[in-house]
């Protein structure tokens, strides 16, 4: 169980229990997403996972951890074995990755018009859409 809102005082909690075969409570957890989650069964109590500290600059990046801004990086090592639907090839996500914003807002326009378009046209001929991935 976690909570986004409440008090400040229940804003960000975690609680957790893990439960044996017949649902007795082996371990019980509980803390906050933003200071640590702490075990208080073991036989000393303790801090069993802490976030990683905010780089210094994490205000101008909506917040993002070091790892968070990463995921979306368009590194040569892996390039070559994305799909071409990969978002990391959308003309918006590198402008904006390169901090150009906007111009991303733009290319979004953009690409969001084209599909407006696509999408009148099939309602005109009277086609429906088939995803090409999933159902």
């Amino acid at each position: 169980m976690s909570r986004y809102w409440g008090d400040d005082n229940s804003k960000n909690e975690v609680q957790g229990t893990v439960l044996d075969h017949a649902g007795r409570v082996l371990h019980r957890f509980g803390g906050s997403w933003h200071e640590g989650i702490f075990c208080d069964t073991l036989p000393n109590p303790q801090c069993i996972w802490k976030p990683n500290p905010q780089p210094d600059d994490y205000f101008d990046y909506y917040g993002f951890s070091q790892y968070a801004r990463e995921l979306n990086e368009l590194t040569p090592n892996i390039k070559d074995k994305l799909p071409p639907t990969d978002s990391r090839f959308r003309p918006d996500q590198r402008l904006l990755e390169e901090g150009e914003v906007e111009e991303a807002d733009k290319r979004k326009d953009e690409i969001e018009e084209k599909q407006r378009e696509r999408r009148k046209a099939m309602t005109k001929r009277s086609e429906e859409h088939v995803p090409r991935f999933f159902v």
